[in-house]
C-alpha cells in the first residue's frame, strides 16, 4: 500500500500553515508595498487550486480554461481583501494603502484572467497528452 496519497494532503496542510504564519507575520508591520499582499494572494490561489485538484482533472478543455481564468482573476480580489483587512486591523486614522494602490491592483484583474485562462488551457493540453 502506497503512502503517496496520504502525504499530499499532509504537505498541503503544512503549506497552509506556512501561509498562515507568513500572513500573521505580515500584519503588524507598517508596510505599504503591494508585493507581499500580492504574493500572499497568489500563494493562496495556488494552494486552493492544489486542494481542488480532483475537481480540476475532470474538466474539459473549455471548462478548464474558463475556471482557471476565473481562479487567477480572483488573485487581485484576494489582494484587495488582504489590503483592506490589514488597514482595518491597524485602525489608523488613515489607511495603510493609498487609493492609487487599490486602483493599480484592480487594473491587474483582466491580465490575471487572461494569464489564468492560458495557463488552464496549457495545463489541460499537457495533461491530456499523458
Amino acid at each position: 500500500m502506497s503512502t503517496a496519497p496520504a502525504a499530499a494532503p499532509r504537505r498541503l496542510r503544512m503549506l497552509g500553515a506556512v501561509w498562515l504564519v507568513l500572513f500573521l507575520l505580515w500584519l503588524p508591520f507598517e508596510d505599504t508595498q503591494l508585493t507581499f499582499p500580492l504574493v500572499l494572494a497568489l500563494d493562496l490561489c495556488v494552494w486552493l487550486a492544489l486542494r481542488m485538484w480532483p475537481f480540476w482533472s475532470t474538466l474539459g478543455r473549455v471548462a478548464a480554461t474558463l475556471v482557471a481564468a476565473a481562479w487567477l482573476a480572483s488573485a487581485p480580489v484576494l489582494t484587495l481583501g488582504l489590503m483592506v483587512f490589514k488597514s482595518g486591523v491597524h485602525a489608523h486614522g488613515f489607511p495603510d494603502f493609498a487609493l492609487r494602490q487599490f486602483a493599480a491592483v484592480l487594473t491587474a484583474l483582466p491580465l490575471c484572467a487572461l494569464l489564468g485562462g492560458l495557463m488552464g488551457l496549457g495545463a489541460h493540453i499537457l495533461l491530456m497528452k499523458k
